[in-house]
């Protein structure tokens, strides 16, 4: 690790001005999508298997307890 942060430094100094707002930004926003990707992943793990299994009800730690809405359930059937 400190050897490519060491080659993103050198790298820095040799392109234009502007490239190093650009590049810590971007890193960062990468960064948040990374989490937001794992965050929706385990969602989605938490969830598949009570769908898959037919359960009508969904419990989830944080929000609770997720129903399908029975327009939804009526139209689909």
């Amino acid at each position: 690790m400190p050897t490519l942060l060491r080659t993103v430094r050198e790298l820095l100094t040799v392109l234009p001005p502007g490239t190093r707002g650009f590049m810590i930004w971007f890193a960062v926003l990468q960064s948040a999508l990374a989490v937001l990707d794992v965050a929706a992943l385990g969602i989605l793990a938490i969830i598949m298997p009570p769908m898959l299994a037919g359960e009508a009800t969904v419990a989830l730690p944080i929000v609770g307890s997720l129903s399908e809405p029975r327009q939804l359930a009526s139209r689909s059937a």
